[in-house]
């Protein structure tokens, strides 16, 4: 075996049921999904700004995405009208279609191929270095957000770093691309470390925990802990460093985490599909 890639993950877990908050302080994090179509419009309309005005990090969505959001209140007021129903009305019924939608979606296609994880991927297989040094790597997981139309008056802790109101969506996949957990609800504000223990320590979340001797790789966002594998942090990670740099990891602490980050692009390549 290569002694570049040798690499054995701490079995010191940094946090926990234990270390985690108390379970109403998580319950507080999670995202409320009424929706108020008049809200939503008097709040996009009270945040309109003049053409001259600077944009910051902090700004409302962009050109772009203040077009979807005003689509689809255009929308709604639509349906309004041609049911002779209210908006909250049609939104109320309309989450409840949704919510059972997606039930039954998560039901019939997010899950485990193999549920004892018993089979190693043909992907790990196939190459040299993965075979070599993550042959006990059962998936990814990372978070990504999605923007949440919330009323004005609920929008401020869904606010995170992309300056507009999301979720933060937990997710795990597999080698093919194929997601085997996702969790929803989370406001935008909440830490990707609170999702990560909140959702592990939780049975009720039906997370589809590691076996012994297994993990899934992690970003440095999560901790490392055993069954989930993260990357040396404070040493260069993400391929486009190494390119832009012009040249190959060099220590043996880098070329772990470029291998890392090369297999744990998956969940960002199962993000895109």
């Amino acid at each position: 075996m290569d002694p570049f890639f040798k690499y054995t993950p701490s079995n010191n877990a940094t946090g926990g049921a234990g270390d985690s908050s108390d379970s109403s302080e998580f319950k507080d994090n999670q995202c409320d999904m009424s929706l108020d179509i008049d809200s939503l419009q008097q709040g996009h309309t009270s945040q309109s700004r003049s053409l001259g005005q600077k944009r910051t990090s902090e700004s409302i969505p962009s050109q772009k995405k203040k077009k979807k959001i005003g689509g689809a209140a255009m929308l709604d007021n639509r349906i309004s009208q041609l049911i002779n129903h209210s908006g909250k009305t049609i939104s109320r019924h309309f989450e409840k279609m949704i919510t059972l939608l997606g039930a039954r979606f998560a039901a019939a296609y997010v899950k485990l191929s193999d549920p004892t994880f018993s089979e190693i991927p043909s992907q790990l297989q196939d190459h040299p270095i993965y075979w070599r040094h993550f042959q006990d790597c059962i998936g990814a997981i990372d978070g990504t957000h999605v923007i949440a139309h919330v009323p004005t008056e609920k929008s401020i802790p869904h606010f995170g770093r992309k300056g507009y109101p999301t979720q933060n969506v937990m997710a795990a996949c597999d080698f093919d691309m194929l997601f085997t957990f996702v969790l929803l609800g989370w406001k935008g504000a909440a830490h990707d470390t609170s999702i990560f223990l909140d959702t592990i320590c939780k049975q009720s979340n039906n997370f589809p925990n590691p076996p012994p001797g297994k993990y899934y790789v992690v970003d440095s966002g999560y901790p490392m802990m055993k069954g989930y594998l993260a990357p040396y942090k404070g040493i260069s990670y993400h391929l486009q460093k190494f390119r832009r740099r012009g040249g190959s990891p060099r220590t043996r602490h880098e070329k772990l985490n470029y291998a890392h980050s090369s297999l744990r692009c998956v969940i960002e390549r199962t993000f895109g599909v």
